[in-house]
């Protein structure tokens, strides 16, 4: 049996991952751990599992296989720390930090005790998204131009965060920034993937519902990528319908997205070679992510390669959106930090 203990079950991902936990073979949570002891609780009994009043205790515990860290973006740091400490494999939600300066320190912990990290970002082990990423890489689009990626919901439309649960997702303070970071970072992390490390960042941030007015529910984030690459990205909380997708433009054709990206069977590609002429892309198997990814982890199932690329993406969408939320407040383009 593969043990596993939640770090915090504040975000509101821990329902989803818990039941999707409930219908594994061999799998359970076995302890839990929250800052806020009645919730934690209350979560731990749903599950089965043990609740553990002491964070540093539970990092400590022996027959932990793997750990979730399911907390509000600014926790990540100071649950990482012991987490991180324990060498156990680890999951953690989105995004790993809200600083460069964060980041840096997560880089060395993970240095120093040899630990694997993985995170909340799906889109990575999409199979459509690793042939158009493996399209790019071995030169079938040409010399790229610029790659675009939207991501947005309906949140501030239907009052998403009036739920007790989830109104850190509006408070500044905890989560980081409104719905330009919570969505616009999985696209950033998409891009970066793709592209790798960016140079600066443009972007504009703005409420535009007249719902959660004390923060944004849209923003656009223009990127200048060091191969040359431009960048664009379209996220919030206030699209009732439509489509999210990827785009992908270089001088010998293109990728287009024409489907809803949110779940793995629900994504279309089209690899285009002449402005009319496209196929589909066949896409590969999908590879584990979240859950399955930690899974996957704890039996060595992982190669180092796929994991230090994801945690580079992880990292350099953390220094740009640390860059786009200083462009957003400050006006123009903000140089983005190196991890």
């Amino acid at each position: 049996m593969i043990n596993l203990g939640f770090i915090s079950t504040a975000h509101v991902h821990f329902k989803n991952f818990s039941n999707q936990i409930a219908g594994m073979d061999g799998v359970q949570i076995s302890h839990v751990w929250d800052d806020d002891a009645a919730r934690g609780a209350t979560n731990a009994a749903a599950v089965g599992a043990r609740f553990v009043d002491d964070l540093q205790a539970i990092c400590a515990t022996g027959t932990i296989d793997g750990f979730v860290i399911c907390a509000p973006n600014n926790q990540r740091l100071s649950l990482l720390r012991p987490a991180i400490a324990s060498g156990k494999p680890i999951m953690c939600e989105k995004p790993l930090s809200l600083t460069v300066a964060e980041s840096r320190e997560i880089k060395d912990l993970l240095a120093q005790n040899q630990t694997s990290l993985s995170t909340g970002y799906f889109r990575l082990g999409y199979g459509g998204y690793l042939k158009a990423r493996a399209l790019v890489r071995d030169g079938a689009l040409g010399k790229i131009t610029h790659i675009n990626h939207v991501n947005k919901l309906n949140a501030a439309l239907v009052n998403h965060f009036d739920d007790p649960t989830v109104q850190w997702f509006v408070d500044p303070a905890v989560s980081g920034g409104g719905g330009m970071v919570d969505l616009g970072t999985h696209s950033v992390n998409l891009l970066s993937w793709f592209m790798g490390g960016a140079d600066e960042v443009l972007a504009v941030a703005a409420n535009l519902s007249g719902n959660y007015s004390h923060i944004d529910d849209y923003g656009v984030i223009h990127i200048r990528f060091k191969n040359g690459v431009f960048g664009n990205v379209e996220a919030g909380w206030i699209a009732e319908g439509g489509i999210n997708t990827l785009s992908v433009f270089g001088h010998d054709g293109c990728v287009i997205g024409t489907k809803d990206d949110y779940s793995p069977t629900d994504h279309e590609l089209r690899h285009y070679t002449g402005r009319y002429d496209y196929k589909l892309i066949e896409p590969g198997a999908n590879r584990p992510m979240r859950i399955d990814r930690l899974i996957a982890q704890i039996k060595g199932e992982v190669s180092d390669v796929d994991l230090a690329e994801e945690l580079d993406a992880a990292f350099a969408s953390v220094s740009i959106m640390e860059a786009a939320l200083k462009s957003s407040a400050q006006g123009g383009w903000r140089p983005v930090e190196d991890v």
